[in-house]
């Protein structure tokens, strides 16, 4: 609640949030300004979650004496060779036939690291502040992600995934609520949608980035 006057001041009136907005406005210059900067932060968080996608994907394989390539499953039981190690973790690290559910662990890792962001830095924002929870989370983040394309073991690059989910879940809960404070009643429900709107923006770019840069540690 606030108070358009001084407590001590006989007549102070007091008003919600949602009031206030009548007098500062629902989404002013500032407002919009705060929002984009702020929604900005999808990209990332959905280029970093949705990289698994090319990341962990299926290495692509012939079998010997023929050159045809494949990217269907490997041939478990009948000699075949990866072409391009370099292009997923499954290739890099023979995450393979009776292998193959290791690469479900590195998925399942993350979004648990989601998870406990998501829990406990959502609380340590409601208690510290949005803007600082958001910072961590980033720092979180791009330290795991940028360690994990130098992961030389396939039990770290796990763990470094599970930081990477720890960072996107807390950035993800803060800027949500940070962009969304800020905004009057009216056009609450069309800013939600637009982060959302923003998310799939960044969900697209990473096609065509996972097209000109193959290599997953790129």
């Amino acid at each position: 609640m606030l108070r358009l006057a001084d407590d001590a001041e006989e007549g102070a009136v007091t008003v919600s949030v949602d009031e206030s907005f009548a007098i500062v406005g629902d989404f002013g210059p500032y407002q919009k300004r705060h929002y984009f900067i702020v929604a900005s932060a999808w990209v990332p968080c959905a280029l970093v979650t949705l990289s698994t996608v090319f990341v962990n994907s299926h290495p692509a394989w012939r079998s010997p004496p023929l050159d045809a390539v494949s990217t269907d499953l490997v041939p478990c039981g009948h000699p075949f060779q990866i072409v391009d190690k370099w292009r997923s973790v499954q290739g890099e690290w023979d995450l393979l036939c009776d292998r193959v559910g290791l690469s479900s662990v590195i998925d399942s890792c993350f979004f648990l690291g989601f998870g406990i962001g998501s829990m406990f830095l959502g609380r340590y924002s409601d208690k510290a502040g949005r803007r600082r929870g958001c910072l961590i989370s980033t720092c979180i983040l791009s330290a795991c992600t940028l360690c994990g394309a130098a992961a030389p073991a396939y039990w770290l690059y796990v763990v470094l995934r599970l930081g990477s989910g720890i960072g996107v879940g807390g950035l993800a809960i803060g800027c949500y609520v940070l962009g969304q404070e800020l905004v009057g009643p009216s056009y609450q429900a069309w800013t939600g949608v637009g982060q959302s709107i923003i998310f799939a923006l960044g969900a697209a770019i990473l096609a065509p980035i996972a097209y000109l840069i193959p290599g997953w540690r790129a």
